[in-house]
């Protein structure tokens, strides 16, 4: 080593692991994936890198939005998680995550696919952690290698960065946050070609740091790793229940484009909506149908392609040369109207034609306002003059008043004496129904008495004469079996004395020939020794 370049370590051990991993996974030389995870040095940057950090403010979240996708348990994972936020909650849900990585000491790096727009979520970081918080994305060569080695100098405890900022060189990590990693732009178009998904994994997994995909729409790569039951591969999934996603999702409506992709369906969702994304497969103005000079159909001068209209501009689409007729190369042409201008422009048309009709609208109800305001004030003036007419009417209307309180009084009192009569004659009535009623309760009770007695009578003796047959009908039966149970008794009686008497017949007959086999043996045996 003849001398050293720079002071400025580029990697520690645990950056080389990330390296290492890289180098291995996208099959590219060690060296290169070295120089890709910085920025180019510029030396004169290293004198004046400001070192001082912010002083922190510990605490935790004011902020509670991360409960409703599981909490502190997302960040203290040891798996990656998906997380699915629902469209409000993408910005909140990410600084409540960083605030809570913050107070436990942690750094955090938060990715986004785009530096141009700088996404709402960047936005709303670099404001809520402003001095703590390093924007590293774009930039000159001199500003980005500022930034990096103000990183490494442990100046920031929040990095919001672009692809290249997956190796940034934060101190304590404790969160990688990827926004939408479906985005094209997280995958690097230069050697190594590393995905910034399969970076952040890796380097969260060697550095013992929480690792957070936050999109709506997931990759492929992510819905497989959800879906997966290895634990080895697999990736946990936080999102708030189906139905609160349902609520809080915009309503997406697919309309059959019609004239110039306008429909009326379009044009009421439009007036119903307080704010709307339209999405038109066609870009531009329109397109050339027909050269106005020579009334030939319009084609590229130069490749024969299509000639589209976009900007004031005709223009080929396919070999973006400007705009002139194979035959007679006019410029003019008639336009088949229709894309994201010419529908922008009819928008527009429809807002100010609703903007117009508001004020028509306004006008209207003012022209109303005043015409009511007069047919008011007509109104309380007759209802004056009315009240100076009425006042000589208002003793003929006491006298009437008195008269018909004095008779209606008189038809009240005849109509209480008339009920009284009619309420002391149906007491007299309903008494005499009453006793009508006691005897005959009385009579029934007896006939029922009677009837009862009776049937028990009838009941009893049925009960004797059916008695007297089952008694009868029972000794029959044990008559017969008896005399059957007899019968076989005696049968198998015999037939054991039979098989006695022939066994003790075969018996006698073995000791005889017994036997006379002996006395045989005996008087061959005398014949022997006589002879």
């Amino acid at each position: 080593m003849r001398r050293v370049r720079s002071s400025v370590r580029f990697f520690d051990r645990s950056m080389l692991a990330v390296l290492k991993w890289v180098s291995d996974r996208y099959l590219a030389p060690l060296a290169t994936v070295i120089d890709r995870s910085h920025p180019p040095r510029v030396a004169g940057e290293e004198r004046r890198v400001r070192t001082e950090a912010p002083q922190p403010k510990r605490g935790a979240s004011a902020s509670r939005v991360l409960e409703r996708y599981g909490g502190d348990q997302i960040l203290s994972a040891r798996r990656p998680v998906w997380l699915r936020p629902l469209p409000d909650d993408e910005a909140p849900v990410c600084v409540d995550a960083v605030e809570r990585t913050l107070a436990g000491d942690g750094t955090a790096l938060v990715l986004v696919p785009e530096a141009e727009p700088l996404s709402a979520t960047a936005r709303r970081l670099l404001e809520r952690f402003d001095e703590r918080a390093a924007a590293f994305v774009g930039g000159d060569a001199r500003e980005r290698y500022r930034t990096w080695l103000e990183i490494q100098a442990g100046r920031f405890d929040v990095v919001v960065a672009t692809r290249p900022g997956v190796f940034a060189p934060l101190p304590r990590l404790g969160l990688i946050w990827i926004c939408r990693d479906a985005h094209p732009a997280h995958r690097e178009e230069r050697a190594p070609y590393y995905h910034v998904r399969d970076v952040a994994l890796a380097r969260a997994g060697l550095q013992g740091a929480a690792c957070v995909l936050a999109s709506i729409s997931p990759s492929v790569e992510v819905a497989v790793a959800a879906a997966s039951s290895d634990t080895g591969r697999s990736m946990r999934t936080a999102r708030p229940p189906r139905s609160e996603e349902r609520l809080a999702a915009p309503l997406v409506e697919t309309v059959p484009p019609e004239a110039e992709d306008r429909s009326a369906r379009l044009g009421t969702l439009l007036r119903q909506a307080r704010s709307a994304v339209l999405l038109v497969s066609r870009r531009g103005y329109g397109v050339a149908r027909v050269c106005r000079s020579c009334g030939e159909p319009a084609a590229c001068a130069t490749c024969g392609g299509t000639i589209g209209v976009a900007g004031g501009h005709a223009t080929c689409i396919a070999c973006r040369s400007p705009g002139r007729c194979a035959r007679c190369g006019g410029t003019s042409f008639g336009i088949e109207r229709g894309g994201t201008e010419r529908l922008a422009e009819w928008a527009q048309d429809l807002e100010r034609l609703g903007t117009d009709l508001s004020a028509a609208i306004e006008r209207l109800e003012e022209r109303q306002r005043e015409q009511l305001e007069e047919v008011h004030r007509r109104v309380r003036q007759e209802i004056e003059e009315i009240a100076l007419e009425t006042r000589e009417h208002k003793a003929t209307v006491l006298r009437f008043r008195d008269e018909a309180q004095r008779v209606a009084k008189e038809a009240i009192d005849a109509a209480t004496s008339d009920l009284e009569d009619v309420a002391a004659q149906r007491r007299q009535a309903l008494q005499e129904v009453s006793d009508r009623l006691g005897a005959r309760e009385r009579e029934l009770l007896k006939r029922i008495d009677r009837e009862e007695a009776e049937a028990t009578a009838r009941m009893e003796v049925k009960f004797a004469d059916v008695e007297r047959r089952q008694i009868e009908r029972l000794q029959r039966s044990l008559e017969h079996e008896a005399s059957r149970l007899l019968e076989d008794a005696s049968r198998e009686f015999h037939k054991t004395i039979r098989v006695a008497q022939e066994e003790t017949a075969r018996r006698l007959a073995r000791e005889l020939e017994r036997a006379v086999t002996d006395l045989s043996s005996q008087g061959e045996r005398l014949l022997r020794q006589r002879t």
